[in-house]
């Protein structure tokens, strides 16, 4: 057994016969490293290797006279060269490690700083948003509520029978909707952080804001534990919900809005329906055209990875229904413990 430093040396062989040792004939190899055997003559009986690397191997020799046959199997000698510290197992296996940590390190940091980049993001969007609602609060809105009260007191000092009076409530009509739909877009604008991560409270409001008519019932389910949805993939299902609920609120002249919340282990589930009069079917074929927000919706949903679906009939009301994967949807996946992997089976194998 030699260190890794003594890689050089020789080795010298004689055969023991007394009679005419000069007519005797060597061969030798060494096993890992030499293939074929190497013969040479009484005269040079010592077989040197230079830089062998680590590892084991087994020297070899037989003699034979001038005309008879090789000893075999001779004689053999075991040579172990140990390996250097940096090329044993375990240093290579500290290295592998060291190196898997310090890429580890490198992708935290870059996850960081992307983290930090986006929360700044999300903060300067939050800010304009804040002015955006500020000023169309300060400015655009509290025109159209002057406009509106001096519409109706022009509406009572108008006789009943006078032609532009309908004209005229038409047009106040008009302007306390648009009033409701700014006053909604404003409220979106301003909405707190708090109230952005509650999406039932959220969605709940949404009546008031839409001023519905008190005759339409309306409930908000959540099923499944919340859980912390990205805030990006928060908003625009916020923006999709609020669109749906408009549309069942105003257009599809229902008894019953439901909005259905589900947090599953591999999606996020948003679903809205009524038991109104349906969407029309040229309308629905339309959706490129921008019908009842149809259009908005879809570019909504693809925008997140969710996959949409409208169900509809005449008489029957509408479904809204919206489906994002949860490596999309939300911030942490959900612990999947053994229970999780029994369900899934179960639910595999029921399978027709």
């Amino acid at each position: 057994m030699l260190p890794h430093e003594v890689n050089i040396f020789s080795l010298t062989f004689a055969g023991l016969r007394y009679f005419s040792p000069e007519s005797n004939r060597y061969r030798y190899k060494l096993e890992g490293l030499d293939r074929n055997w190497y013969e040479v003559g009484s005269n040079n009986r010592r077989a040197t290797y230079t830089t062998l690397p680590a590892g084991s191997y087994t020297f070899r020799v037989q003699a034979a006279a001038a005309r008879g046959a090789w000893s075999d199997p001779g004689t053999s000698l075991q040579i172990v060269i140990l390996p250097a510290w940096w090329s044993t197992w375990w240093f290579r296996t500290l290295y592998v490690a060291l190196f898997a940590f310090a890429i580890w390190i490198a992708y935290a940091g870059r996850v960081r700083h992307l983290s930090r980049q986006l929360a700044m993001r999300m903060q300067e969007r939050v800010d304009e948003r804040t002015r955006i609602a500020r000023d169309s609060h300060d400015t655009l809105l509290q025109g159209l509520a002057s406009a509106s009260l001096q519409l109706e007191v022009a509406d009572r000092q108008i006789a009943a029978d006078a032609t532009a009076k309908p004209i005229v409530q038409r047009v106040s009509q008009l302007l306390r909707q648009q009033i409701d739909e700014s006053r909604q877009t404003v409220r979106r604008l301003r909405l707190r952080r708090s109230q952005e991560e509650n999406l039932e409270r959220a969605l709940t409001q949404i009546s008031n804001d839409l001023a519905a008519p008190r005759k339409i019932g309306y409930q908000v389910v959540v099923e499944g534990a919340p859980r912390s949805l990205r805030p990006l993939v928060r908003d625009e299902i916020y923006r999709i919900g609020a669109e749906a609920l408009a549309n069942a609120f105003r257009h599809a002249h229902a008894s019953a809005v439901e909005t259905v919340l589900e947090y599953g282990r591999d999606h996020f589930r948003l679903l809205v329906r009524d038991d109104g009069q349906g969407i029309d079917p040229e309308v629905l074929r339309a959706d490129r055209e921008g019908h009842f927000g149809l259009s908005g919706l879809r570019e909504r949903a693809a925008k997140i990875g969710a996959r949409r679906k409208v169900r509809t009939a005449a008489g029957a009301g509408t479904e809204i229904d919206l489906v994002v994967p949860a490596v999309a949807a939300f911030e942490q996946p959900a612990p999947r413990g053994p229970m999780y992997w029994i369900a899934k089976l179960n639910s595999q194998g029921n399978r027709p």
